[in-house]
């Protein structure tokens, strides 16, 4: 797995297309740049979840999102930028990230 050093430039919360949820993007120290869409996002208009599927979508998202501003110290989504991180990536493409709690 590759690893980039950036910051998030774009921190996002709310719909996004046909889903609701986290998205984030990330400039990198080489110039580049990627996004990231947390994996729990759902579209709430899709009829076909199971029992309790769309609940546990839902919550996946906010825990994520709760779990991720307690690391990076912020209390809104909208603090998120400008907050140093790691991008992980595989085969060029952004698989996953942390907050450099280190250096906050």
């Amino acid at each position: 797995m590759e690893k980039e050093l950036g910051k998030i430039s774009i921190a996002e919360f709310g719909n996004y297309d046909i889903f609701f949820g986290l998205r984030l993007h990330f400039a990198l120290g080489n110039g580049g740049g990627c996004s990231y869409i947390e994996e729990g996002l759902f579209n709430p208009n899709y009829r076909h979840y199971n029992d309790g599927e769309k609940a546990k979508a839902a919550l996946a998202v906010i825990d994520f999102t709760r779990n991720l501003l307690k690391d990076a110290k912020a209390e809104y989504v909208s603090e998120l930028v400008g907050k140093p991180v790691e991008v992980h990536f595989k085969n060029n493409a952004c698989v996953g990230f942390r907050i450099l709690t280190e250096v906050l």
